[in-house]
């Protein structure tokens, strides 16, 4: 297996698609590593440019978009991390690549409003996509899907089965496509309509037009049926022309084209067996081999043909089952001459790597062919691929990743130890399981492990980190499947200079049942770590101290809820005598938000649950925080509708003094991910907001007072895509370290972090003035001031006390002011006299 490692200055902090850089935000860990993704990849298809190929495959990484990669013939992916080729608001899936001599044609299935159409986008031989937004190909009532596309020296056609009667009927219609990217034919050429389906249709160029195949039930059984169709559109064989009709089914027809005739393989059950057959067709239509040619003769059975020419002969690659213990599908090929011979009548192995391979496809380049297909060696669908010599040979026995991409890291968090900050975070750059990663980073910013802390590395996955300091070390948690049948809690512990301490991990509870989701923090001498546990075979919330030297002090787990029902996702602060931990909680038959003080000993001090908001509807991730006086707890919370962020506080006692909640965050967007701290003054709430768009998240915050005033609401970070998963950690003063998952031009999720204020941003007091008690922030070149009471108005001043620009509540364009230090002025009424001066604030403007 091949990883590579590239600066992170290239990948992460280039603009992408115009947008503007990070202001302020920082990648905490600037290694990437490139592997096979943590997340399904299917459907590869793959074209060849004279020069690279480019394999475009359906990825999840966020849903289910169009993905590629330019692949060279020596055997390198040019594009790690890969291209983005769609970008709609639902899933695409199932896509086609062909070539126009300038640049390639993608085709692909997009869902829309619960039906699919076919849409395309055009991408250069550089990587770059020329219709990100798609050209709407087919969008025809109903469903259209499953498409193909081929080229033929002047326009491409693109195929596809089509349902717009909505009965299931599907018929096999196309359209043509200029390489400019005009739609020619934008109510769709009907090239089969017979009264049973036709469906899986597939293309290749045939001469001056094309080869349009696929499968087709007109006689009751599955047969292979094709049709020419000219440079013009017209259909020349509306009836169909049998390829074959061989006794049983036959399905899964593909064609390829060797500048005389077209071969069109599938595969074929006439006898007890499934293998793989062809017939080879002229331009005008004859089927020279009508009782077809049997390629495959192996052992076990063939599925799912695919074929290219090479300038010599054709090479046909199937998936076949060998009938070996393990049931595992294989890559296998075989090479057909243009008069029909079958060279390699037993066939040759491409790929038999463990678990699955399947979905191949082939292109062919300057010198050999590239067979590419879709793998699970790694228990996870990855795109894989070989090179073949027109000889037979594979060049590549072991497999190559195509599709490889940047590490994924998710679910930072974030913890002070009194001089620099500790990360920590699940990662993906050894594949498809997480391992636990961390970094220090000190209070201007500077991350101080350059290659990031391996806490814990293990073949099974170490995810949903926490992390807290003890008084002498970082403790760090997480959840832990290296027992595979069950999750557990790990902890480690981190010295403030970097030096991890317990390799491999100390098992905080390790029951024969799921111990997931831990959160912690410190309490005195100890931390208290608190999980969901399914020991009870329900769902409940357990903790247990851990002392500075590692020394699990309640190695059986403290109850701290185990009502009816379900309790999860837990949190946990401390007020200086007792813990309050906080969960979700199902026993109404919603779910509810409550919390228990636990003390310093491990008792337990409210064994049923103290009641935080019982508000109809489900409120969803508590998150607690302490401000030296009282907690408040926040939570995700849709009694309006959709996820709003509500809070409640209580005090050392239990007493809730919101009952039903209090509105920290509303609107008409959702909001989730919620996450609070305590910043010297105020308490921070943040959250991930889709108030740009759904497949947008950026990370927005509000101030609230020990009180339950929301003094404000404030982006904090927008950039291009999702940000998500905030943490924040307290540091010196009122500086706070938020650590979220921010999309790169990587086309991976990594963990960044932002400090606030930024590292240099002072506030001093004027002569005779106080502190302005609401202060600024600069977002992305505008300085945000909060709502304010009409009779009050801000300036922005010069150090000599001239008057930069008036400003207003709301976002300020700064962009034009030179670097420097100001003074944000708030006056008590419409007056310019500096004698009603009431605040000040001095900001730093950075570039």
């Amino acid at each position: 297996m091949r990883f590579h490692v590239l600066a992170a200055s290239v990948c992460l902090l280039a603009a992408a698609r115009g947008q503007s850089l990070p202001v302020g935000e920082f990648p905490i860990d600037t290694a990437v590593v490139y592997a096979p993704a943590s997340w399904p990849e299917e459907y590869p298809k793959v074209a060849f440019d004279g020069t690279n190929y480019l394999v475009v495959w359906a990825d999840s990484r966020w849903d289910d978009h169009i993905y590629a990669t330019r692949f060279s013939p020596e055997g390198r992916t040019l594009d790690p991390g890969g291209i983005q080729v769609s970008n709609g608001a639902e899933s695409e899936v199932q896509p086609d690549v062909a070539f126009d001599g300038t640049n390639y044609l993608v085709v692909f299935t997009c869902a829309n409003n619960g039906f699919y159409d076919i849409y395309a986008a055009r991408v250069t031989p550089q990587g770059t996509v020329l219709d990100p937004d798609g050209i709407p190909v087919s969008t025809r009532q109903r469903n259209q899907s499953d498409p193909a596309v081929a080229f033929d020296g002047t326009n491409y056609l693109v195929v596809w089965q089509d349902d717009s009667s909505g009965q299931y009927a599907y018929d096999v219609y196309a359209a043509r496509v200029t390489p400019q990217g005009t739609v020619l034919d934008p109510g769709g050429i009907t090239v089969s309509a017979g009264p049973e389906r036709e469906v899986r249709p597939r293309v290749t160029r045939l001469g001056t037009g094309f080869l349009v195949v696929w499968l087709d039930k007109r006689n009751g059984n599955d047969d292979i049926y094709a049709a020419r169709v000219s440079s013009a559109g017209v259909v020349l064989d509306p009836a169909g022309i049998a390829i074959t009709t061989a006794a049983r089914s036959q399905d899964v027809p593909n064609a390829a084209w060797d500048g005389s005739n077209a071969l069109v393989v599938w595969q074929d059950n006439r006898t007890d067996s499934v293998d793989i057959y062809g017939s080879r067709v002229t331009a005008q239509g004859t089927v020279l081999d009508p009782a077809g040619i049997k390629i495959s003769s192996g052992p076990g059975w063939q599925f799912e043909p695919t074929a290219a020419f090479d300038g010599t002969n054709y090479l046909v690659a199937w998936s076949q089952w060998t009938g070996r213990p393990q049931d595992d599908f294989d890559i296998w090929a075989g090479r057909v001459t243009p008069q029909g011979t079958v060279l390699d009548p037993a066939g040759f192995v491409v790929s038999d790597a463990h678990n699955e391979q399947w979905y191949e496809n082939i292109a062919y380049g300057n010198s050999s062919l590239l067979v590419v297909w879709q793998d699970e060696r790694n228990e996870q669908e990855d795109i894989f691929g070989a090179r073949v010599t027109p000889q037979g040979q594979v060049l590549d026995t072991a497999g190559l990743v195509v599709a490889a991409v940047a590490n994924e890291q998710w679910n930072p968090a974030a913890a002070f130890d009194g001089t620099n900050y500790l990360v920590a975070w699940e990662d993906y750059r050894s594949g498809e399981y997480a391992d636990i990663y961390a970094a220090r980073i000190s209070p201007t910013g500077t991350v101080l492990d350059a290659l990031p802390l391996l806490l814990v590395a293990d073949p099974e996955d170490q995810n949903r980190v926490a992390v807290a300091f003890d008084g002498t070390n970082y403790l760090v948690v997480w959840e832990d499947e290296r027992q595979v049948s069950n999750d557990d809690v790990y902890a480690c512990r981190v010295t403030p200079r970097g030096a991890v301490l317990d390799s491999g991990g100390l098992a905080v509870s390790a029951w024969s049942d799921d111990e997931e989701g831990p959160a912690l923090t410190r309490g005195g001498t100890n931390c208290l770590v608190v999980w969901e546990d399914n020991r009870n075979d329900s769902r409940d919330v357990y903790g247990a101290r851990v002392a500075p030297d590692g020394t699990v002090l309640d190695p059986d787990g403290i109850p701290i809820s185990t009502m009816t029902g379900l309790q999860w996702r837990p949190d946990i602060a401390f007020d200086g005598t007792n813990w309050l931990a906080v969960w979700q909680d199902s026993r109404s038959g919603q779910y509810d938000i409550y919390a228990a003080r636990v003390a310093q000993s491990g008792t337990i001090l409210d064994p049923d649950g103290i009641p935080i908001c019982t508000a109809p509807q489900s409120q969803w991730s508590p998150q607690v925080a302490f401000d030296g006086t009282r907690y408040l707890v926040v939570w995700e919370d849709p009694r309006n509708g959709t996820y709003h962020v509500y809070g409640a506080r209580v005090t050392t006692d239990g007493t809730v003094l919101d009952p039903n909640g209090f509105c920290i965050a509303g609107g008409t967007t959702t909001k989730t991910n919620v996450a609070v701290g305590w910043d010297g003054n105020d308490f921070l709430v943040v959250w991930a907001d889709e108030r740009s768009g759904e497949t947008q998240a950026d990370i927005y915050g509000a101030r609230v007072t020990g009180q339950g005033a929301v003094l404000d609401s404030f982006p904090i970070v927008r950039q291009p895509d999702r940000q998500t998963c905030p943490s924040l950690a307290h540091g010196s003063g009122s500086q706070m370290l938020l650590a979220y998952e921010g999309w790169t031009t990587c086309n991976a999720v990594r963990v960044w972090g932002k400090l606030s204020p930024l590292p240099g941003t002072e506030e001093a007091p004027n002569a005779g003035g106080r502190v302005l008690d609401v202060g600024p922030t600069i977002v992305r070149g505008s300085l945000f001031l909060p709502s304010a009471l009409l009779s009050t108005r801000y300036s922005l001043l010069t150090p000599d006390g001239r008057k930069a620009m008036d400003l207003q509540p709301g976002n300020n364009d700064i962009r034009h002011l030179a670097p420097g230090v100001y003074f944000v002025r708030e006056y008590s009424a419409f007056s310019a006299q500096q004698s009603e001066l009431s605040a000040v604030r001095k900001v730093v403007v950075t570039r």
